[in-house]
């Protein structure tokens, strides 16, 4: 799932997904929660650190090398 949440607090969002609540960007940067079977790592905003999250090989077409 993506998920984009605005600077501005966004209650219908928290209520509609609670487990949001505390995902917010880091540093003011695009941040990726990678979650499964209800247990989330550690955020990162290194499309690098994602890819390997989500168990996808990095490739430099994705990561604009």
């Amino acid at each position: 799932m993506v998920l984009f949440r605005p600077e501005e607090e966004d209650i219908r969002l928290t209520q509609l997904a609670p487990y949001t609540e505390n995902q917010v960007p880091s540093e003011r940067r695009a941040t990726a929660y990678v979650c499964r079977n209800f247990s989330c790592q550690q955020p990162t905003t290194k499309i690098d650190k994602m890819l390997g999250l989500l168990g996808i090989e990095e490739e430099s077409s994705l990561i604009g090398d």
